[in-house]
């Protein structure tokens, strides 16, 4: 299962030099001294309507899923959905199996750039996330960072990327179909729409 509280974007440069970075700790167990009742937190999992208070789903998260299982469907290796993982900032980038083909056709898409670091998310891509998560989880109504491109466009052409190999374009349009299938419009998803 995702987890959409992961640090998402960790590798964007957003200017925190090492001497403007506060320390911060790190608390491995946090202790309550009040008592919690977890049989009421447990019939509010169970019970088909969200808990009063509870916070909305993560859409963007129910992408990542959709966009995971179209890699599965493409009959791609586990290593193409941890780079898709990755790439959309479910996990840390510098963490991601990066082979030759894959990183060529995510640089020739324009998606990644490669460092002395290594690869890591164009200012482009990394833009691009952070807007359709805005988009679609309703924290803003701006699709200017989108790019050109609607989200079953985006979604496909990033799986295609993902799993490789030639004929990309190709591939891509087969993947936009699928992603339709399953949902996948052209901006946001029509399971979560209602």
């Amino acid at each position: 299962m995702l987890d959409p509280s992961m640090d998402w974007m960790a590798d964007l440069d957003v200017g925190n030099d090492a001497e403007d970075a506060e320390m911060i700790e790190v608390v491995e167990e946090l202790f309550f001294e009040d008592v919690v009742d977890e049989g009421v937190a447990c019939a509010a999992e169970a019970s088909d309507a969200p808990a009063e208070g509870a916070p909305e789903p993560d859409t963007f998260v129910a992408l990542v899923r959709v966009l995971e299982e179209a890699v599965l469907a493409q009959r791609a290796d586990t290593q193409a959905i941890a780079c898709l993982r990755a790439l959309l900032g479910v996990t840390r980038i510098e963490d991601a199996p990066f082979d030759e083909g894959r990183t060529q056709a995510l640089v020739d898409g324009g998606l990644v750039v490669r460092t002395a670091d290594g690869v890591h998310r164009s200012d482009a891509l990394a833009r691009q996330v952070i807007a359709w998560r805005g988009i679609l989880n309703g924290e803003s109504d701006d699709f200017e960072g989108c790019g050109q491109r609607s989200l079953d466009e985006w979604s496909a052409d990033l799986v295609a990327r993902v799993v490789g190999g030639g004929g990309t374009s190709l591939r891509a349009e087969s993947v936009r179909r699928e992603l339709r299938r399953r949902g996948v419009a052209a901006f946001g998803l029509l399971s979560q729409a209602a």
